[in-house]
């Protein structure tokens, strides 16, 4: 385990590297699947939302980093 790993007193050692290998291999299958297009909606959400306007992550950004260095 690394140095800055932080281990919840309810879990032994052994239990947290499990953990550990655990959430590794689900951010990588999380992120090989959005690399492939698996989480794509096409234009699904547009047609259920007509009239809804979904935030850009352009937009999103700037409105979370504004004023932040």
């Amino acid at each position: 385990m690394s140095v800055l790993t932080l281990i919840h007193e309810g879990f032994t050692s052994d239990q947290a590297e499990k953990l550990a290998a655990v959430l590794k291999t689900v951010l990588i299958g999380t992120l090989l699947t959005c690399a492939e297009g698996g989480w794509d909606v096409g234009n699904a959400f547009n047609l259920l939302l007509p009239d809804y306007k979904f935030t850009g992550i352009e937009e999103f950004l700037s409105t979370v980093w504004k004023g932040k260095p």
